[in-house]
């Protein structure tokens, strides 16, 4: 699980939606024990005080290209969680790893 933080533009349908899913499955392991989401944070893979924002940018691009939307995300980050996601290495392992999320992004206007 991570959180890629590059424009939703670029990314393809499935993480997109992958990311967006993923979101609120952190949210829900904090409400629950937080142990998996804490040791995401940990590892640089989240910004749990970027979520609301995060997710609000997904759903735009999300509506944008015809998909639904029905899961609005409630987060009070109560314990001040942050983290720190490096958006340059995230873009390049992306990009290395998706055909689809490098198709878009040569073809994006960003």
């Amino acid at each position: 699980m991570r959180m890629w933080l590059c424009n939703p533009k670029i990314l393809c349908r499935n993480h997109l939606l992958g990311e967006h899913n993923e979101i609120h499955k952190a949210v829900g392991n904090l409400n629950y024990s937080g142990i998996w989401t804490k040791s995401l944070i940990q590892k640089g893979f989240l910004e749990p005080q970027n979520f609301i924002k995060r997710h609000d940018e997904l759903v735009k691009e999300m509506l944008k290209r015809g998909y639904k939307h029905n899961s609005p995300l409630e987060f009070n980050n109560n314990e001040n969680l942050k983290g720190c996601v490096n958006r340059e290495q995230s873009l390049k392992d992306l990009l290395s790893r998706c055909k689809g999320c490098k198709k878009r992004y040569a073809g994006v206007d960003l």
